[in-house]
């Protein structure tokens, strides 16, 4: 079978399991066009919060005429998120695997977000090492891919920190509740459901639409509190211009709870 051949049926193979897979998993659902009207006011020293709101799921980017869906997995380590990522897509309208990418990034950064790909695999690098290609054809293959594969994730991130900015700032959410029922039009049994675990909940807000099976999470989405998934994080130093005209250069300092509890690594050069 010739390899051209051979890397389509593992993509079609691939992208057919992960498609059921990501049919049972949480979701988070955002429209790639609405994505043009997030962050209206942000500032270049304003700290964005990329760790995903759900710890493991799927998110489903679309783009009116297919799909792309990103079944991920994400753990911090200290001030490090760690991504795994199984990417696929509809756009020839059949699911096809695109790529799986483990990647590290800060917790916490400003818009100027720094990637940095770990793990990388394809189609095209599983049938390679099945036919036992040379490992200098495989190095110049991954070298050739995997410097752009991180613009894969430049949606999933845009809406991870659009939707934590939401939750920083409870004031710009809109919370739309399913069937347009108010609180005091729920049934009873509606008020048992909504406080059990593993009963999946459906929240849209500014038009993002959840589906979450934890209560705790549903109920952060939901809060018209302020929430935050780091309990400290860093500001940047940055010039504070005031009406009078003048202007105050900031320090770097920390912010959250739990700022006096961190501990900072010391390194010697």
């Amino acid at each position: 079978m010739r390899t051209e051949k051979q890397i389509q049926l593992l993509r079609e193979q691939k992208g057919n399991e992960l498609a059921a897979k990501s049919e049972n998993l949480d979701s988070i659902a955002a429209k790639f066009g609405d994505s043009v009207n997030w962050f209206p006011d942000i500032k270049d020293s304003d700290v964005l919060t990329y760790i995903p709101i759900l710890k493991n799921g799927v998110f489903i980017a679309d783009y009116n005429d297919f799909q792309e869906r990103y079944i991920f997995d994400a753990e911090v380590s200290e001030n490090t998120l760690i991504l795994k990522a199984e990417i696929f897509d509809n756009f020839y309208k059949k699911w096809l695997w695109k790529c799986s990418i483990t990647c590290e990034i800060p917790v916490t950064c400003n818009r100027n977000l720094k990637l940095v790909i770990t793990d990388y695999s394809d189609a095209t690098l599983v049938i390679f090492n099945r036919q036992k290609r040379k490992l200098e054809e495989l190095t110049a293959y991954k070298d050739n891919v995997v410097p752009q594969a991180g613009q894969c994730l430049n949606f999933f991130f845009r809406a991870t920190t659009w939707i934590n900015w939401l939750l920083e700032h409870p004031e710009i959410k809109e919370v739309e509740r399913k069937g347009g029922r108010s609180r005091k039009a729920k049934s009873s049994q509606d008020e048992n459901i909504k406080n059990v675990d593993n009963v999946v909940k459906e929240i849209k807000i500014n038009n993002i639409k959840f589906k979450v099976s934890n209560n705790k999470t549903a109920n952060a989405i939901k809060s018209k509190k302020p929430r935050r998934l780091v309990s400290c994080w860093e500001v940047r130093g940055h010039f504070r211009h005031y009406q009078s005209g003048k202007v105050v250069y900031i320090k770097p300092y920390e912010k959250g709870e739990n700022r006096t509890k961190r501990i900072k690594k010391q390194y010697t050069l």
